[in-house]
């Protein structure tokens, strides 16, 4: 039996805005991939979505955001994980097909590429740009909807820390990146996808203290000492990558 290369994991609380991902999918040039879909809605999704598309389908409204993608990470098969939540789609159709040529090298264990965020009246183009250790500590970090990693390296360095409720995919990011040495990260330099503004870090005032929050205890963790600096200047890029419509 072939192996799966790509364990593509989708969590939602929110069916009705699932198409675009699954069309995005549907549309690849590259099948060898799997998507597990953890529902955590109030009711399940329709047996009609489950017939028109192909997915491995879970169901608990008691998971919480983290805890869906931990157990889609413990329930997959593929060689490297990536998560595509719903609403959010690829780019193009050749987008799995390149990440897969990325990943040929067999020291490679990350790769991470750019986003693009739309809303009515402005969109945002985050730009990652390549993989250096000192720009951690300048507040610079990839899109976690943009980030591919080997199945095993997130086994061996342990998956989503459930205790953060909005920023324990900045936390895990981090950690890899920390851990990981250059030469096993690589820098994809296009849109992997593109999604709308307005996910749980920033859908609420009281969200976005949150999530800052969180920032400074996971940097307290990693003994990084500017905490103050860093956030500052992860508030700094966002709006540097805002542009009106």
């Amino acid at each position: 039996m072939k192996e799966i290369f790509f364990s593509i994991i989708t969590a939602t609380k929110n069916p009705k805005n699932i198409f675009p991902t699954l069309e995005s999918l549907r549309s690849q040039t590259f099948k060898n991939y799997e998507n597990i879909i953890i529902d955590s809605s109030i009711k399940p999704i329709k047996d009609k979505i489950k017939t028109n598309y192909n997915f491995r389908y879970f169901y608990d409204k008691k998971l919480s955001l983290y805890e869906a993608l931990n157990f889609g990470i413990k329930k997959s098969k593929g060689h490297i994980i990536f998560f595509l939540h719903s609403d959010d789609y690829l780019v193009d159709k050749k987008t799995l097909s390149q990440i897969n040529l990325a990943f040929k090298k067999k020291e490679i264990e990350v790769v991470y590429g750019d986003i693009i965020m739309s809303a009515n009246r402005f969109s945002r183009s985050w730009k990652s740009g390549i993989y250096n250790i000192k720009k951690i500590y300048k507040g610079w970090h990839p899109p976690h909807t943009s980030f591919f990693c080997k199945r095993n390296t997130l086994l061996k360095n342990g998956l989503f820390k459930t205790k953060y409720k909005i920023a324990s995919d900045y936390e895990l990011m981090i950690r890899l990146l920390l851990l990981l040495k250059p030469k096993n990260i690589k820098y994809l330099a296009k849109p992997i996808i593109n999604m709308k503004i307005g996910g749980t870090s920033t859908k609420s005032i009281k969200n976005i203290i949150t999530s800052n929050l969180e920032v400074f205890e996971i940097l307290k963790s990693f003994k990084i000492r500017n905490y103050y600096q860093i956030i500052f200047f992860k508030i700094i890029r966002k709006f540097l990558q805002i542009r009106l419509k």
